[in-house]
């Protein structure tokens, strides 16, 4: 789960929220098959030939001509070499490709609704990928669930952040977005991206697809098949509340309320220092309602009149039914209400000077 301090959540796209063999198995041949004819159609075009001169600076070779530049794409191409310059050639590539609808970008199943559970916690999502930011776009655009880019806060690529191995590129990616480097969390299938995120002080987690040829875990990193496990839980306020036991009534012996009344007085069974003895309580009104005490509410007699001083009930739990039945015991408290708003009981009369 996303934890409640993280701010940004980070994406890589190959083997992580798109298939790593479609991407080898359809965008690159496509790009591949498109890239001298693509080259040529436009290599008049300033960007095109400003990509030209990136190439001739890559190599260290100014007075390279256009087939050499086009051979030396074609040949990073063919060794999967990430150059920027490559990336973005095969970015316009892809992006018409996109457009005549002849591809589209893959997502797993589970990633629409990933993304749309981070929009509405608040997480920003924004993808770092070795591709270029244009392709990208287009690949959230084009997908069999829709254009799935609003969703999305930006696209960072080998230009604008810099190498994935480089922890340098994930300070300028912490800078770029905003947030501090402990509220980041990278997801990548690739164990040395995820040790670079980390030595820039990010969060990191592995993602590795079922099926994947590399095995079910990222090396050194918790690791997990979808991005379910990291979704932000429901918050406190959506929680759905668990229904109160139902409130028995109140006992009125075990009330503060009473205990706070001047006309009860109480004794508990206990260690305190405020012990009285129901004849002493006797003095204080003339009925008593007696209770086992700390049970709940249990009646064992009415009492009118004075109670003999030496008289002592026995213990709580075995009260007798009889109070004239009881033992004397001396060493054993009990707690007695002294009632004295019943209207049937008489007044106590004064004593005589």
């Amino acid at each position: 789960m996303t934890g409640p301090h993280t701010e940004v959540v980070v994406l890589d796209i190959e083997g992580t929220t798109g298939s790593l063999t479609y991407v080898r198995d359809v965008l690159f041949p496509y790009a591949r098959r498109e890239l001298a004819g693509w080259f040529t159609r436009h290599a008049q075009e300033s960007r095109v030939r400003q990509v030209a001169e990136d190439v001739r600076t890559e190599l260290d070779r100014p007075d390279l001509d256009t087939d050499g530049v086009v051979a030396a794409l074609a040949a990073w191409s063919d060794a999967d070499v990430k150059a920027a310059p490559l990336k973005t050639v095969q970015g316009w590539i892809w992006a018409e490709g996109y457009a005549s609808g002849a591809l589209h970008g893959h997502v797993y199943p589970e990633v629409p609704a990933a993304l749309r559970a981070w929009k509405a916690a608040g997480v920003r999502v924004v993808i770092y990928s070795s591709g270029s930011a244009a392709a990208q776009l287009d690949w959230f655009r084009h997908t069999a669930y829709g254009d799935l880019s609003p969703l999305l806060d930006g696209y960072f690529d080998l230009r604008s952040a810099g190498s994935k191995t480089d922890p340098a590129s994930y300070r300028t990616l912490a800078g770029a977005v905003g947030a501090h480097p402990g509220r980041l969390l990278f997801l990548s299938d690739v164990a040395a991206e995820l040790d670079a995120a980390v030595q820039a002080g990010w969060h990191a987690v592995g993602v590795r697809r079922e099926g994947d040829p590399r095995g079910p875990a990222v090396p050194r990193h918790r690791t997990v098949a979808t991005l379910d496990p990291l979704l932000p839980g429901p918050s406190s306020a959506s929680r759905p509340r668990k229904p109160r036991p139902p409130q028995s009534p109140p006992n009125p012996t075990r009330c503060h309320r009473h205990e706070r009344d001047p006309r009860t007085v109480r004794a508990r069974r206990d260690r305190s220092d405020r012990r009285y003895r129901p004849d002493q309580l006797l003095e204080n009104a003339g009925e008593f309602d007696l209770y086992s005490e700390p049970s709940d509410k249990l009646t064992v007699g009415t009492v009118a009149g004075r109670w003999p001083p030496r008289w002592r009930p026995k213990s709580m739990p075995t009260w007798p039914s009889r109070l004239m039945n009881a033992t004397a015991r001396g060493a054993t408290w009990w707690s007695a209400t002294a009632i004295t708003s019943r209207e049937e009981s008489p007044p106590r009369p004064e004593r005589s000077g």
